[in-house]
């Protein structure tokens, strides 16, 4: 076992294991030391012969029942202490009269009464030795664990000023650079050796390196994922580059100020995020759930696309002060002309609703507010129908009552075949906006469709990063779910290239690569923290990985179409379904069902007429 692994196992072991591991070891040394005692007293190599044999069973069994009453395997051995030593030395005194009298008194033929006085002094300097060098090994090694060994990808100007930075701050140790290009390789930078990507094994083992730094501004994301996929091998933390001047104000903490994106490590090509938004240049653009993930996403990126007025809606007081503050921050430093317009208030907050449509004329509207958490939305179901159902309804009605342009709803593919309440609601809200653009009228309708985001509020990703900060366990629900992922950027980008390509009653559905097991994805990002996973083939792993069964309504696979009748886009990221809908006449009937069912807190009533649409899909 090497250093990590013994120190590991130490400190995570019960208490009551380490005491008897520390007692065994106590009664080799003990055993030992009778040894060394009977071969100095007789000057000779010592092999002990029955009646000698007595005198070790003697010394253990006088010791042991000594150093238990005095408590010496109650402390902590990482701290060894002056007082520490002096009780032992007291518990090995006490030993020493009783075993020399016990010889007096116990007459035992070849067993000479000075090993009883030589013996517990040769036990004593043992036995401290013992102590001091554990207490040593577990400090030495606890220092280890947080001293950082770094090496940094990528030997040009990026990686030479972050070494620098480094060497002032002086709490990590840069040990050397990796560089792919070869020109670069075996030369020296900062007196540092630039080393080929490939030694990157025998380097790891012979600096104990803990940590890579990528320091490759100018990669492509392609490169750099197939980099960061190499790097998952191998037992270290992955994170890239910070602003030199976060590296001095956070002191060097480079875990902390410059996590590896977790877009880095998706197994897909990256999108082109570079977008011109012709249909909302000079527009006035409302975002439903602003302050949200995707709906915060969109008004950043929308920014930059000429609009005369940006309207942040959103019902969470706090999540909508973040991004008007951020955003108006944002336009202050960049000086772009935009009025910006914040709006607290509730979708279905009917007279709000009407004043906002009657006094702000969005031309646009991006409708991103909505409840997404399955197991919550699961046991509210009344909420979920009135907020992502009416309410879609109300806004969409509005947007055509006031003559909006567009109005592009953010779905998800929980609404595909949905076993779950919230995937239901967000059915019927694509529904909504289906039969709306049936009606023929001012407004284009369209959806958008796609899989989890990371970093979305409705997403594992951050619990996982916190279980992971934590030390484990990370709780999965089955080695065996599967789900799309994206980054929040990549789906607004596609998010806002489907809605200029919108020309009534789309659904588009986005190309989300393929799916990734979860429990696979958790393997990753533990490999790339630095640590290991714990398991049985491997009992001393870091971080263990808790299966804890598929939640109520939960899939164990997503899907993106109800159908394969799909038609490509201009957009290679982007496609259309063909998808069957229900007239709005039809809808109404229903929701007049559902109305009175959520009036009554019936929530069986609920999921019966979800099942009664063929909505939802019951286990």
């Amino acid at each position: 076992m090497d250093r990590r692994g013994f120190t590991h196992f130490a400190e995570t072991q019960p208490r009551t294991v380490k005491e008897m591991i520390v007692l065994i070891g106590d009664i080799i040394l003990a055993l030992a030391a009778m040894w060394l005692a009977y071969t100095l007293r007789l000057e000779q190599w010592h092999v002990p012969n029955s009646m000698q044999a007595v005198s070790y069973g003697l010394a253990v069994g006088i010791f042991v029942p000594i150093f238990l009453a005095t408590r010496q395997y109650r402390v902590v051995f990482r701290y060894v202490s002056v007082s520490m030593l002096q009780n032992l030395a007291v518990a090995v005194v006490i030993y020493s009269g009783l075993f020399t009298f016990t010889l007096s008194v116990v007459v035992i033929d070849t067993v000479p009464r000075s090993v009883g006085l030589l013996q517990p002094v040769i036990f004593l300097i043992l036995i401290s030795s013992s102590r001091i060098f554990i207490g040593a090994w577990l400090n030495h090694s606890a220092q280890l664990s947080t001293e950082r060994r770094c090496l940094i990808y990528g030997a040009g100007a990026a990686g030479s000023q972050l070494a620098s930075a480094l060497n002032v701050i002086g709490n990590d140790t840069v040990v050397g650079f990796l560089d792919d290009d070869l020109a670069k390789q075996s030369r020296r930078l900062l007196n540092l050796q630039v080393h080929a990507p490939s030694d990157l094994s025998k380097l790891a083992k012979k600096h104990d390196i803990t940590d890579i730094l990528l320091a490759l501004p100018s990669v492509g994301i392609v490169r750099r994922r197939e980099i960061i996929e190499d790097l998952s091998k191998f037992q270290v933390r992955v994170s890239t580059m910070p602003g030199l001047g976060d590296l001095v104000a956070n002191r060097g903490e480079l875990i902390d100020t410059a996590p590896l994106s977790l877009d880095d490590i998706l197994p897909r090509e990256a999108v082109d995020r570079n977008i011109t938004l012709s249909s909302v240049k000079g527009k006035s653009v409302l975002v439903t759930g602003a302050g949200g993930s995707i709906g915060s996403e969109i008004c950043r990126q929308l920014l930059t696309q000429g609009l005369v007025q940006l309207i942040l809606l959103d019902h969470s007081e706090f999540n909508l002060y973040q991004i008007d503050a951020e955003i108006r921050q944002r336009i202050e430093h960049d000086g772009i002309a935009i009025n910006i317009v914040t709006i607290l208030a509730d979708i279905r907050n009917a007279d709000r609703m009407q004043n906002l449509f009657r006094n702000l004329q969005p031309n646009i509207v991006f409708h991103a507010a909505a409840y997404k958490h399955v197991p919550l939305v699961e046991a509210n179901p009344g909420e979920a129908i009135s907020n992502n159902f009416l309410g879609t309804q109300q806004v969409a009605d509005l947007a055509i009552e006031y003559k909006a342009e567009r109005f592009i709803l953010i779905s998800t593919d929980k609404a595909v075949r949905p076993t779950n309440v919230m995937g239901a609601s967000k059915r019927l809200a694509e529904l909504i906006v289906q039969s709306s653009a049936a009606l023929k009228t001012d407004t284009i309708f369209a959806m958008v469709r796609f899989g989890n985001v990371i970093g979305s509020s409705g997403s594992a990703i951050p619990l996982f990063q916190r279980q992971i900060a934590r030390g484990g366990p990370v709780t999965v629900t089955d080695p065996e779910v599967t789900r799309y992922f994206m980054s929040i950027p990549e789906a607004v980008t596609l998010v806002l290239e489907a809605g200029e390509m919108a020309r009534g009653g789309e659904m588009f559905v986005l190309d989300m690569g393929e799916p990734i097991k979860i429990v696979d994805l958790v393997r990753r990002m533990i490999s790339l923290s630095g640590r290991q996973e714990k398991s049985v083939l491997n009992p001393f792993g870091d971080i263990e990985i808790a299966y804890i069964g598929l939640r109520p309504g939960e899939k164990m696979y997503e899907e993106l179409v109800l159908g394969a009748n799909l038609t490509q886009t201009a957009s290679p990221r982007i496609s259309m379904a063909q998808e069957a809908f229900l007239d709005k006449e039809i809808l109404e009937g229903h929701q007049a069902v559902l109305k009175n069912a959520m009036r009554t807190g019936d929530a069986e009533g609920i999921k019966t007429e979800l099942s009664a649409m063929n909505i939802l899909v019951q286990n």
